[in-house]
């Protein structure tokens, strides 16, 4: 179980504002069709806690945790085996965005969509709480041998909840992170490799590419 407080690195793929696009692209794979489903189920690994809930939540603000809202979940047993099923479209609609379409300060590059107006929801982790309400953590869908802290070519299965067909690539690159987007997504729930490329000497994320990829690689919870 990669079970890690909110930190930059956990939380890359939201804090950015990635990009919204349309059609096939040259040079993106056909997504993996295990990706293309609303149902996220597993063990997760390390499991104390007995009975407890997993939760799909929007994070207005991801540094303050009293802004989470639980868009779904779903109960976890004592053995850690749960199955959550995504938020529905109405259930995400007030947290779609578009991604970044426009040069922002402090920062070089912007990410080229190709439906100008699709919109997206992203979830890079998700909230763990204990039977009587009081939260364990935030659970990755991790490379099984990512250690306790994060290091380069580790990679994790990020949800993308997508408004309709489009593709987002290229770079946004900020002072203090960087993320590149090789997306090719379908309307309704993606999977895509979020895979770290840098990290800072506290082991976070600071530059990161997430993909839509033909085969999904071996993960954990």
């Amino acid at each position: 179980m990669k079970n890690l407080s909110l930190s930059a690195g956990a939380v890359l793929v939201l804090s950015l504002g990635l990009v919204a696009c349309g059609n096939s692209a040259p040079g993106l794979p056909t997504p993996d069709p295990a990706g293309l489903t609303n149902t996220v189920s597993g063990t997760i690994s390390g499991w104390t806690a007995g009975t407890g809930t997993i939760e799909a939540q929007a994070r207005p603000t991801p540094s303050d945790a009293s802004t989470y809202v639980t868009l779904s979940s779903a109960p976890v047993a004592a053995s850690g085996q749960f199955s959550l099923t995504l938020p529905t479209a109405q259930a995400v609609a007030p947290y779609l965005n578009t991604f970044q379409q426009t040069p922002r300060s402090g920062c070089t590059g912007v990410f080229t969509q190709s439906v100008t107006t699709a919109r997206q929801f992203g979830i890079s982790t998700y909230g763990l709480k204990k039977a009587d309400g009081s939260v364990v953590g935030y659970l990755f869908q991790n490379n099984p041998d990512m250690g306790s802290t994060l290091k380069v070519g580790d990679d994790y299965i990020v949800r993308i909840y997508a408004d309709q067909d489009f593709t987002a690539t290229g770079t946004l690159a900020c002072p203090n992170n960087s993320i590149t987007l090789k997306l090719n997504l379908k309307k309704g729930w993606n999977a895509a490799v979020n895979t770290v490329d840098a990290v800072d000497s506290a082991g976070k994320s600071i530059s990161g590419t997430i993909e839509t990829v033909s085969t999904l690689p071996a993960s954990k919870f």
